[in-house]
């Protein structure tokens, strides 16, 4: 007589279904114990700085961004874009797309809301090709304030355009977007 050294075949499926469940429940409890997902409230690809001083990278998931009188360089010399969307609040110096590169920033959302300050407030296709789009609510506040320009010298303005065979975009749209340039 011969006798088989296999298992019974249910001895095999209890191990393999208690590993299973165990397994179910490890993955079900490792994606609760890294809790909900955190707003992204800034995207942030490529060539993307600040100067003088670079603040970057940034923390996308905080959405207060002040970065005081720097200047923001999107597509520098390459490619890159900056978004910031939905609750996102930022101010700087001077935002600047496409600066001998191709940029692109965009502010979407509602509650995006992005202050710039400073003298040459936008600069979007400065020797470069670059492109701002403002949609779904975002508000971009470049205001030229006369008295903030008094300075003898000093450029005080928004460019949109800038410098031969430059390119630049430039698009507002969706229900309460606005690019505030006229104080």
């Amino acid at each position: 007589m011969h006798r088989s050294l296999k298992a019974p075949r249910h001895t095999l499926r209890r191990p393999l279904r208690q590993h299973a469940i165990a397994l179910a429940t490890a993955l079900a409890w490792a994606a609760g114990a890294a809790g909900p997902a955190q707003a992204q409230f800034y995207s942030v690809s490529g060539s993307v700085s600040s100067s003088p001083v670079n603040l970057f990278p940034i923390s996308t998931g905080q959405a207060v961004l002040d970065l005081g009188s720097n200047r923001l360089f999107v597509g520098g010399n390459a490619v890159g874009s900056f978004s910031a969307l939905a609750g996102a609040q930022m101010s700087v110096g001077q935002l600047v797309a496409g600066y001998g590169g191709s940029g692109s920033i965009s502010v979407s959302g509602a509650g995006a809301l992005v202050q710039v300050g400073g003298s040459g407030r936008l600069d979007i296709g400065s020797w470069g090709t670059g492109s701002l789009t403002v949609s779904g609510g975002g508000i971009v506040d470049a205001t030229v304030i006369p008295t903030d320009c008094s300075t003898p010298g000093v450029f005080c303005g928004n460019n949109i355009g800038n410098g031969a065979g430059s390119t630049a975009n430039l698009l507002v749209t969706g229900s309460g977007s606005e690019l505030r340039t006229l104080g």
